[in-house]
């Protein structure tokens, strides 16, 4: 009797501690890399891209899961003209999001990069999904207007 109730123990002990990654970051963690997302946004309002990024790779650094270090990524490589790169971290911030305005965040990026890459129905596909999570964030009409010109 005590094997058994010492294996249900610990199948619910092990249950117990099963966690996410998320679940895994420190409150610590995440308080430097929001630290760190602050002085990448201070280095975009300075237009300082390479402070910019640096902050945000530090960001991700301290918490693999922040949205904010994701996006500020995607931002810098569309202000650097790195399409691609964009593309790739805005959907990483994507896969990361937790609200609306996060996921419309990163589909106006992806739609930013792939209106570069010359892709317009991707662009207005991405651009329209961030205006219906979000209809009134006004960037995502203008960048829409920008894209659908064509």
């Amino acid at each position: 009797m005590k094997r058994v109730a010492l294996g249900i123990m610990l199948g619910v002990s092990t249950l117990a501690g099963a966690v996410s990654a998320e679940d895994r970051i420190s409150e610590a963690q995440r308080a430097k890399s929001q630290r760190y997302v602050t002085l990448s946004d201070e280095c975009f309002a300075k237009k300082d891209l390479e402070c910019a990024y640096e902050n945000a790779r530090q960001a991700l650094r301290a918490d693999p899961n922040s949205f904010d270090a994701y996006l500020n990524i995607s931002t810098f490589h569309n202000r650097s003209r790195e399409w691609y790169a964009a593309f790739e971290y805005a959907e990483k911030a994507l896969l990361v999001a937790k609200s609306n305005d996060e996921k419309g965040d990163a589909y106006s990026n992806m739609s930013v990069a792939c209106a570069n890459l010359g892709d317009k129905a991707k662009a207005r596909t991405y651009i329209r999904e961030a205006i219906r999570l979000c209809p009134d964030e006004s960037r995502y009409v203008q960048i829409n207007a920008r894209v659908s010109s064509d």
